[in-house]
């Protein structure tokens, strides 16, 4: 959500660039280099930092053609053609961030020199994630956080208890699955599993197995995996399968899938699929099917 940003007058920032930088201000000399994805990543990971730091009502901000007090400090300026438009930000927080983080842009004068302030508001709707991923720069299963002058990852416990006041202050989230597993084949003692990406983002820490039992005998059961801690790129799809016929219980005497006997081709199968969320949290999809012979 964009939502109008109020206008900063000049002796404004005149305190506020004087003041030196804070937990709410960062000085930037110039803009990131915008022209390809390496800037445009570092670009969103000090707006997602700044906006999954903000606790009170109190805005952030980023002032660019201030350098600060390391590289001497003071007003620097901007070129004319050095940074974006305020459509052509807009345009950039709605395609690189979700939720959209909301934030605007103003080019202003100081003491007559032209800067360019960006105002990142609190919102109820962290934690905020990058929708792309741009390798060595920006992770989109990641949550960015700002902690003093230094960027960082929040702690699974961070990120928990960010969804938690998100929760209570818009309700509970209820969210699709970001993943979909299905049976692409359950013929002649073989499984054969689809798991499938349906989100624009990737998908972490995927792992599914099938738990097996016996039909007739159902204490007599083994879990088997088929797919671990694997990452899923938007729309990408994994198959992995499974032959029966190898599998040997550890209950009985060497149970198994026995073609000379046809109570022990009846099989039970409950597939399962983790992943985690673009929240964080682990989740389990669970699919129940039968084979037999």
């Amino acid at each position: 959500m964009m939502d109008t940003q109020p206008v900063l007058q000049s002796d404004t920032l005149e305190k506020m660039i004087d003041a030196g930088e804070n937990a709410l201000v960062e000085f930037k000399e110039r803009w990131h280099d915008l022209s390809g994805k390496p800037g445009k990543a570092e670009l969103i990971k000090d707006i997602l930092a700044m906006a999954n730091a903000l606790e009170g009502e109190e805005p952030g901000f980023l002032i660019f053609g201030v350098s600060d007090e390391k590289h001497g400090g003071g007003l620097k300026g901007i070129a004319p053609d050095g940074g974006p438009s305020p459509d052509q930000f807009s345009q950039l927080i709605g395609e690189w961030t979700h939720p959209t983080v909301n934030c605007g842009l103003q080019h202003v004068e100081v003491r007559s020199v032209p800067i360019d302030v960006m105002t990142v508001n609190r919102s109820k709707e962290r934690p905020h994630f990058s929708k792309r991923n741009v390798s060595g720069v920006l992770r989109d299963d990641v949550v960015y956080i700002r902690c003093g002058a230094t960027i960082r990852t929040c702690s699974g416990p961070e990120i928990e208890r960010m969804i938690r006041l998100k929760e209570a202050a818009l309700g509970p989230m209820i969210q699709a699955p970001s993943i979909s597993l299905g049976v692409v084949d359950l013929r002649h003692g073989r499984l054969v599993v689809r798991v499938t990406n349906h989100i624009e983002a990737t998908v972490s820490d995927v792992n599914v197995f099938v738990d097996v039992a016996l039909h007739t005998q159902p204490d007599v059961r083994i879990r088997q995996g088929l797919l671990y801690d694997t990452k899923l790129a938007p729309s990408e799809h994994r198959e992995c399968q499974l032959d029966f016929r190898q599998l040997t219980f550890p209950q009985g005497n060497d149970v198994g899938w026995d073609s000379s006997n046809r109570t022990h081709r009846w099989l039970d199968l409950v597939l399962r699929a983790q992943y985690r969320d673009r929240d964080g949290l682990l989740r389990m999809l669970h699919e129940s099917v039968a084979l037999t012979d």
